[in-house]
């Protein structure tokens, strides 16, 4: 989610009175900003947060990549609002521990992450310690932690990520286990999704370091192939891209290169002249098991026009919206429900609030 403040301003009168003051926002022209860091024009963010004292936190962000954020860390935001970012503490589990976990119950298809092993395919199951029968409390956790990153990466599909196997879902399996992956830790078998079988295997220790490198080979599974790079005459001089930047990681190239790693759009490995939407990919895959109407999705969580935006949650002095940008035209909408806070947070800044993917 990007909050932006910025465009050009357009003055329009504000009638006072003695007994209110109203602001009047305009909306300039709508616009795609898939990173604030990179928003053609070079413009610089500022926003402001206020605490629960009431307290102004700056956080700027220049357009030239900073070496780091300067501004509020979730360090800072957690100890002034304990439940807004609320970490998973606590997890079903199976009878040898496993933890249950799913990101999207009800959803037509599905990702499974296996971790108990597969006789079928001789695959150990994922332990680190000499036990491979049951689940420590430390196995647990990276479990729980490994579930959760390969969520974020698939959060805008409608597809549910879990640990239990459902035979009726069409999904895509992938094994997670002690000596699985082969000799680079990760291999998978390309456009066999929906599985009936596990298709796509890593190696225990991505669970643990590399959750990108799952990521990667369940693109595969749905069909992705690499995202390469050519030179000026369409030699091909890396079968895996590198990060263009810190914050542009290509999950189907060096998977791990780079902090944030993403879907993209490139040259595939099948040849210069071969544009892979990776997003477009995947959707479409899902697309196909759903019911009629659906792009392979999910469900938008907040509705898109400020005649029917959601108002923020409050917590104390802060109030805040957590959701998901599904798709790339997605906009999410959410109501500042305090005047007094609206006026604060305008007292300095001008133009209009906006984010999108």
């Amino acid at each position: 989610m990007i909050y932006r403040i910025g465009g050009k301003k357009r003055p329009r009168p504000v009638v006072a009175t003695q007994n209110a003051c109203r602001p009047l926002l305009e909306a300039f022209e709508a616009r795609i900003l898939l990173c604030a860091l990179h928003d053609e024009g070079g413009e610089g963010v500022h926003i402001t947060f206020i605490d629960g004292l009431n307290a102004p936190v700056e956080l700027h962000v220049d357009p030239d990549e900073p070496t780091g954020m300067v501004g509020p860390t979730t360090a800072d935001l957690q100890s002034q609002q304990t439940d807004l970012f609320t970490p998973i503490t606590g997890w079903a589990t199976a009878a040898n521990g496993l933890p249950i976990l799913n990101s999207l119950p009800g959803a037509p298809t599905s990702i499974y992450l296996d971790f108990d092993g597969d006789t079928g395919s001789s695959t150990s199951a994922y332990s680190e310690d000499a036990d491979l029968t049951t689940y420590n409390a430390t196995e647990q956790t990276h479990i729980v932690e490994a579930w959760r990153q390969i969520t974020a990466y698939f959060a805008m599909f409608d597809t549910n990520v879990t640990t239990q196997f459902v035979s009726s879902a069409p999904k895509a399996w992938e094994m997670i286990g002690n000596g699985a992956g082969g000799a680079t830790g990760g291999y998978a078998y390309v456009g066999t999704f929906p599985n009936s079988s596990p298709e796509a295997f890593n190696a225990s220790g991505n669970a643990t370091s590399r959750e990108s490198g799952m990521a990667h080979e369940l693109g595969h599974v749905f069909g992705l192939q690499h995202q390469s790079s050519y030179d000026n005459l369409g030699v091909k001089i890396n079968e895996y891209i590198s990060a263009v930047d810190s914050l542009h990681g290509a999950i189907m190239g060096v998977d791990y290169s780079g902090t944030v790693h993403k879907w993209f759009i490139g040259h595939s490995a099948t040849g210069v002249t071969s544009l892979q939407d990776d997003m477009a990919v995947i959707s479409g895959k899902i697309k196909a098991k759903e019911a009629a109407g659906g792009d392979g999705y999910r469900p938008d969580d907040f509705a898109n026009t400020i005649a029917t935006a959601a108002p923020l949650n409050v917590n104390g002095g802060l109030q805040y919206a957590s959701g998901i940008i599904e798709r790339r035209t997605d906009v999410d909408a959410e109501a500042i429900s305090n005047r007094q806070e609206l006026l604060s947070f305008l007292q300095k800044k001008t133009g209009f609030l906006h984010h999108r993917t």
